[in-house]
């Protein structure tokens, strides 16, 4: 039978691993060593689960973190296919997460956008339309909370226009251009010097 100290001990010791594999994978990435990049991500992806195990409330969020960046690692990798199921695990959980935690929003965003981006290259780009939508929905809630994530909006608004557009819609994507151009005069008008959030 595991007891307080023994969990805490596990606990500890898979965190520092789950911090090396962050850290070796983030390396090999930027180095270009894709293949070993993934490699470090499944690593962590592993750490992580059983973290979660441990502890859900503590690492359900770098869990659903971890499998959207091994998505992304496959995907620069060129195994977009390999990339799809990890990045909707992800997009599951981070769901999940965003319905009780607000701080967790840009994470969904982010990753309904990459689905998004993901599917095009796959050559559905009609299957991204539900996810960009989804970002959509979520950058506005982000955006009515605080109103420095307004340019984000504008982004998505902007990628959703583009999609539309690639879709043979383009009347369809005047209205998030329009949006696009509001918000983003707006932001300008307001503090013309502001440099742009990424």
């Amino acid at each position: 039978e595991m007891t307080m100290g023994d969990w805490s001990s596990d606990v500890c010791s898979s965190d520092l691993l789950l911090s090396s594999c962050q850290g070796l994978a983030h390396v090999l990435f930027e180095a270009g060593s894709l293949a070993e990049a993934v490699s470090a991500h499944r690593e962590a992806v592993s750490v992580a689960r059983s973290l979660a195990a441990l502890d859900p409330e503590g690492y359900l969020p770098s869990l659903a973190t971890e499998r959207w960046h091994l998505a992304l690692a496959l995907d620069e990798a060129g195994r977009p296919g390999e990339a799809e199921p990890h990045l909707r695990e992800a997009l599951s959980a981070l769901r999940a997460l965003a319905a009780r935690d607000p701080g967790t929003w840009p994470d969904l965003a982010r990753a309904c956008g990459s689905l998004a981006d993901l599917l095009t290259e796959l050559g559905r780009p009609g299957e991204a339309e539900a996810p960009l939508r989804e970002a959509l929905s979520t950058r506005r809630a982000l955006a009515a909370l605080d109103p420095n994530a307004r340019l984000d909006l504008a982004d998505t608004c902007g990628s959703l226009a583009g999609l539309l557009t690639e879709l043979g819609r383009p009347g369809e994507a005047e209205a998030p251009l329009r949006e696009q151009v509001d918000i983003e005069s707006s932001v300008l008008g307001e503090c013309p010097n502001r440099p742009r959030e990424r």
